[in-house]
């Protein structure tokens, strides 16, 4: 890995992520996704959610690493300020989808 020198010891983890996601199988989140996108744009909405799924995570934690090497007081106040924004903003827009009122929308989707 030309980019980071000295990193050829991270390689053994890749194997097994892929292992791992391709042994559980995937959760309900990409069928609920799948189901609310509309026709012309699952696809797109499904390689958005693998894109999300993958990136972020793979950022933020980069972005803790740089925090840690600050102070560990400012990583783990940094996630608490995020975790504090994060349930403000969904207790404020945050909502349930609407319950189907009878049988055949439940059952038509």
């Amino acid at each position: 890995m030309p980019c980071m020198p000295g990193a050829d010891w991270m390689w053994p983890g890749v194997g097994p992520k892929g292992k791992n996601k391709a042994m559980r199988g995937t959760s309900g989140r990409p069928a609920l996704i799948m189901d609310l996108s509309r026709d012309h744009c699952k696809a797109g909405m499904f390689g958005l959610y693998c894109l999300v799924q993958d990136v972020l995570p793979s950022l933020a934690a980069m972005g803790g690493l740089f925090l840690w090497q600050i102070s560990l007081e400012t990583n783990l106040l940094t996630a608490f300020i995020f975790g504090i924004i994060g349930t403000v903003g969904f207790a404020i827009f945050g909502r349930d989808l609407p319950e189907p009122t009878n049988k055949e929308e439940v059952q038509n989707g």
